[in-house]
């Protein structure tokens, strides 16, 4: 896929590829992307919002600024070990699954409130508060209703669609 159009809100509701380093928007978007929702990270929320009402991101291939990770930084891409990853999801459990469907159901209220109400993204951001509806329920259950939970989210398709697909599968029936 590429990020352009139509396609970006598609895009970003599998997975934030905008930092707030990266984030510039015009003064008249201001009234539909605030307040931001304390549920989103707010350079996420700028651009799902501004993405459905067409305020497309315009991607730039040239490296702009140097990105550096640390291990106190609160957001960023720190690649963990299998025993990380555990601890984590363990930590957060199913609040975090629970704290994101929360996000996108405030997203969809403030896109019902805003005058451009993109029909076709709505329908997406409701399967997107679905899985992560679904994701949320797994990680609170256990043994075989678990299983019925992922084995069930699969065979719709959202995994692939709105997570990091076999990634995500093995996160939920493992953790």
């Amino acid at each position: 896929m590429r990020f352009r159009g139509n396609d970006q809100f598609a895009i970003l509701l599998r997975r934030a590829v905008i930092t707030g380093t990266a984030v510039a928007f015009r003064a008249s978007l201001r009234s539909d992307l605030l307040p931001i929702s304390s549920h989103v990270v707010h350079d996420y929320w700028i651009s799902l919002v501004a993405s459905c009402v067409g305020a497309y991101g315009i991607p730039i291939c040239e490296k702009l600024v140097q990105y550096r990770q640390h291990n106190e930084q609160q957001i960023g891409a720190l690649r963990m070990s299998i025993r990380e990853k555990v601890r984590w999801v363990r930590q957060v459990g199913a609040g975090e699954y629970s704290n994101r469907t929360q996000g996108y159901v405030d997203l969809r209220e403030r896109l019902l409130a805003t005058a451009a109400r993109p029909t076709d993204h709505l329908a997406l951001l409701e399967e997107k508060i679905k899985h992560c509806s679904e994701r949320a329920a797994a990680h609170s259950a256990r043994g075989p209703a678990k299983v019925r939970r992922v084995v069930s989210e699969v065979f719709s398709g959202r995994y692939a669609l709105y997570s990091n697909s076999w990634a995500s599968v093995f996160e939920d029936l493992c953790f």
